[in-house]
């Protein structure tokens, strides 16, 4: 028989990787999946974030049906099967309540009286005397850290607008209303921009990390190797992957991307490093102002027919603390694509990046490469 599933997600998420569309377009391509469109007692799962439906999370609770994050739509896909809910599941019964509070009453219009009384009010205050700060609005702007990328404190800035994409920043009327204010904070805010690569996720976590990217500050993008994280899909040998290790990049897993999703903010990346790479370890090396590289002390030569290109291989080199010299004769150890006399393969470089060591290169004689 078929797992049944009901997706319920806010309208206002558009055709975007969160939207109801999307997620039931990745569940009807599992096997023995079957997405339907009204709650009842077959139901076994209800995709729930930012919905309006209080009835059906009420119905959920009766009929003993998991009430799951959107997360566990993508981790179904890439298992190609329905998997564990554990992490994935929602207090049905907290996001009810939060559904009922948003079909609450709009306040009442103010009376005329009312509305007498603040116009009043409104026209007795004192204006500031020019060239003050109030009128210059040259308030002093928060302290500001350069080098933090997002995730830690920035749930304020973070703060979603109502009937809007969870993730968009909302701008309140006083903030808009204070150019003298924004402009001061413009000039005096050097915060750093991180940038994030993907590599070897689903196009689902791809469309993800881009519109969050274009709806949060604080982090971009890129299709380059000049990177601060790199999120990744599962342990393959890449040269993204290769870059991170070598520079001390974050490698993170895609969890990061669909949490920060549901939550509607940046979430510390701390909690979603990739185990299977030592991304952790290469990170908290290269923030050591001691630490020289793996390779430390090497004078490398390499070959113009390795691959990936020349360039790549000397670059890697040099963030693990090599020297590339120009001659053969210069070198304490010549890289090439494969075996040859007095030459070591550039598989050696991988496999040490992999384990974060130096290896012994006389075993590494067979070509390698990594994936594109």
């Amino acid at each position: 028989m078929a797992t049944r599933v009901l997706v319920c997600v806010a309208d206002d998420e558009g055709a975007g990787p969160g939207s109801r569309t999307a997620l039931e377009d990745l569940l009807e391509q599992i096997e023995d999946v079957e997405v339907v469109q009204r709650m009842d007692s077959n139901v076994s799962f209800v995709v729930w974030q930012d919905g309006t439906a209080a009835n059906v999370l009420r119905r959920a609770k009766v009929t003993g049906a998991s009430v799951v994050s959107p997360a566990w739509v993508l981790a179904c896909h890439q298992q190609a099967c329905v998997v564990a809910p554990d992490q994935y599941i929602i207090d049905a019964t907290a996001a009810a309540s939060s559904a009922t509070n948003k079909r609450a009453a709009p306040a009442k219009p103010a009376t005329d009286s009312k509305r007498k009384a603040t116009s009043k009010q409104a026209g007795s205050r004192k204006r500031p005397a020019e060239g003050s700060a109030a009128a210059e609005g040259n308030a002093e702007p928060a302290a500001n850290d350069e080098n933090q990328c997002p995730g830690v404190d920035d749930e304020a800035a973070a703060r979603p607008e109502p009937k809007r994409a969870p993730y968009v920043k909302a701008v309140s009327d006083d903030e808009a209303k204070s150019s003298g204010k924004k402009e001061a904070r413009r000039k005096t805010t050097t915060k750093k921009q991180c940038s994030i690569a993907l590599s070897q996720v689903d196009d689902f976590v791809r469309d993800a990390a881009e519109d969050l990217a274009k709806n949060l500050p604080g982090y971009a993008v890129c299709d380059s190797v000049d990177f601060t994280h790199l999120v990744v899909g599962k342990a393959a040998r890449t040269v993204k992957v290769f870059y991170a290790i070598a520079r001390g990049a974050w490698i993170l897993s895609s969890d990061w991307i669909l949490q920060s999703l549901q939550a509607g903010k940046w979430l510390p990346p701390e909690s979603f490093e990739f185990d299977d790479l030592p991304g952790k370890a290469s990170r908290l090396a290269n923030a050591d102002g001691d630490h020289r590289g793996m390779f430390a002390g090497e004078l490398v030569f390499v070959d113009d027919d390795v691959e990936p290109p020349k360039q790549t291989i000397q670059e890697l080199f040099l963030a693990c603390g090599a020297q590339i010299v120009q001659k053969p004769a210069d070198a304490s150890v010549c890289i090439g694509a494969g075996p040859s006399t007095g030459t070591v393969d550039v598989k050696w470089l991988f496999d040490s990046l992999i384990a974060f060591k130096k290896l012994d290169r006389e075993e590494f004689t067979a070509p390698g490469s990594p994936i594109f």
